[in-house]
């Protein structure tokens, strides 16, 4: 690019090529709002909240008595391929994100029943490991015995007793509301296995 001879250096471009500022709305729309999909939709909605603030504007509608009409004769086809939607990801949403051509909303909150079975699996594991370490047969029944003053371990045992029981070959389980040292998915409990009598 070059420049006039009297321009001088440390000049902003923007007075050079006369640029005027402005400022720019960033608008997110849902397909659902398609009355704001226009200029004058937008400045519709832009009114309503001045309002709201008590910020005083008035809404007009630009003439178009200088605009003339187009006639075209021929026929126009529009092609799938000729169309090119992009989606863009909102920037306040973090869980939010855009995968080819899809938006995908990640919820990352965990109820309290996705954390019971979370810990019920927990469980399992942990006692199938203390299965193999006091040498028992996959065939083995036990007899289970768990301890804890927590109450989400009591209710967690109580809701997936049967996934428990099936999983671990467990004939008699026992539950005890008792003080405990181990840890199990940072939940305080204590677990006691040992081979069961009737092995049927």
């Amino acid at each position: 690019m070059v420049l006039e001879k009297n321009v001088k250096p440390g000049t902003p471009v923007s007075e050079i090529f006369n640029i005027q500022s402005d400022k720019i709305l960033e608008i997110g729309l849902t397909p659902n709002r398609c009355d704001a999909m226009s200029h004058y939709g937008v400045a519709r909605d832009l009114k309503a909240f001045l309002d709201h603030k008590a910020i005083k504007s008035n809404l007009s509608l630009p003439s178009i008595n200088s605009f003339s009409p187009v006639n075209i004769d021929k026929e126009i086809n529009v092609n799938v391929e000729d169309i090119d939607i992009k989606l863009k990801k909102k920037k306040d949403i973090e869980e939010l994100d855009i995968v080819e051509n899809f938006s995908l909303l990640l919820d990352t909150e965990l109820s309290e029943s996705l954390l019971m079975e979370r810990l019920s699996r927990e469980l399992v594991s942990y006692i199938q490991k203390e299965r193999k370490n006091q040498g028992l047969d996959v065939t083995d029944r036990i007899k289970l015995t768990i301890s804890s003053e927590d109450e989400f371990v009591h209710e967690t045992i109580t809701n997936f007793s049967k996934y428990i029981t099936n999983e671990t070959l467990t004939l008699d389980l026992i539950t005890k509301k008792e003080s405990s040292v181990n840890k199990v998915y940072d939940r305080f409990l204590d677990i006691f296995i040992e081979r069961s009598t009737n092995n049927s």
